[in-house]
């Protein structure tokens, strides 16, 4: 399976991502896609090869446009796992357990023959189980506390904040404004410090000591 390209179209409102990618040509010439975890950047896909039934790992990278009057409005790239080397961005690699525990083994999928998509397979879903590994190794705040990420997060409205209150899943506010929301995707990858209170109830700060995320770019 090569490398779809670039692929600039018009989507409709009203699909899962499930469903419309299903739908591509190039997709389809390749397999059938069963399943499917989206993230805002990419795309974990599992599809089912036409060619001997064995289950692969696929990668969607894909954007929407906003402006409300694009002639397209959503761009995707389509790989599998045998086509992607090393070095990519840290987003490629957040594949979830769900999709890889479903996948055929690498040797089954490329074999002796294909020796280098073999190995780019197991390098890819090496670190994607080390990067799920080493975030759910980290302590999780209770809503309420306060986080402080190692370095400053910059937003659109302005505000930098190094600082927030957790309110539970991805969902921080301003620590001084409280009608300031955000959420932050994968925020847990991200190296962070909890400060929470001791036993006597005074401030105190749990130093911990948390990897950064594999191939940050």
């Amino acid at each position: 399976m090569a490398r779809s390209g670039t692929i600039e179209t018009w989507r409709p409102k009203g699909k899962s991502n499930l469903e419309f990618l299903s739908e591509d040509d190039f997709i389809k010439e390749q397999g059938e896609l069963l399943d499917l975890v989206s993230y805002p950047k990419v795309c974990f896909g599992v599809m089912k090869r036409s060619s001997d039934g064995l289950l692969v790992g696929v990668i969607i990278e894909h954007s929407w446009n906003p402006q409300p009057y694009a002639y397209c409005n959503y761009t995707y790239c389509i790989q599998e796992e045998g086509d992607m080397p090393s070095g990519q961005p840290s987003f490629i690699y957040r594949c979830p357990e769900r999709i890889l525990a479903q996948l055929s083994t690498p040797e089954e999928l490329y074999g002796e023959d294909h020796p280098i998509q073999m190995d780019w397979s197991k390098n890819w879903r090496s670190k994607c189980h080390r990067l799920a590994e080493e975030t759910e190794a980290k302590p999780k705040p209770k809503a309420g506390q306060t986080v402080l990420f190692d370095r400053p997060i910059h937003f659109s409205d302005g505000e930098i904040l190094g600082e927030m209150i957790y309110m539970g899943r991805n969902k921080f506010r301003h620590p001084h404004k409280d009608n300031w929301h955000c959420r932050l995707p994968h925020w847990r990858e991200r190296k962070y410090q909890i400060l929470q209170e001791d036993k006597e109830g005074s401030s105190a700060l749990e130093r911990l000591l948390i990897k950064k995320p594999l191939d940050q770019h």
